[in-house]
């Protein structure tokens, strides 16, 4: 895609961007501004729709949001006799305690996330520092 911008090819006239290219690809104007009223925004999660922006313009149209989930087995949570899912991070903590208990659970964790060293690190840190309210 850079390489058909860089000359000016007519090979693309839309493109699929992660939200991190929204701003480089627009700086270089290898995209242009779009009328933000022929876009249905005010229907779309804010913080999604401000990564489609650039410096006071928008350049991108969300189409779809990676939205981070706490997902829970309702199954174990009932054997190990948690009522309600967990909703703050006390509550996860002190249910896998409760969960991991019974001898079929030896070796089970209660918490899986990406934790490589690429996108997925940051992402799941992220959603758990601003989860428990703080920011970075």
């Amino acid at each position: 895609m850079i390489q058909n911008a860089e000359t000016k090819s007519d090979a693309h006239t839309v493109l699929s961007l992660d939200v991190v290219w929204t701003s480089e690809f627009a700086t270089h104007r290898w995209i242009g501004k779009l009328p933000e009223r022929q876009f249905p925004l005010g229907k779309m999660l804010k913080p999604v729709v401000e990564t489609a922006k650039y410096r006071g313009g928008l350049y991108a149209v969300p189409a779809s949001s990676d939205g981070g989930m706490l997902y829970h087995r309702t199954d174990l949570l009932k054997k190990a006799g948690v009522g309600e899912p967990p909703v703050t991070w006390a509550e996860p903590k002190a249910a896998c305690a409760k969960v991991r208990k019974p001898p079929e659970a030896e070796g089970m964790s209660c918490y899986a996330g990406q934790f490589q060293k690429y996108e997925g690190l940051t992402v799941n840190s992220s959603e758990a520092v601003n989860s428990a309210g703080g920011t970075f």
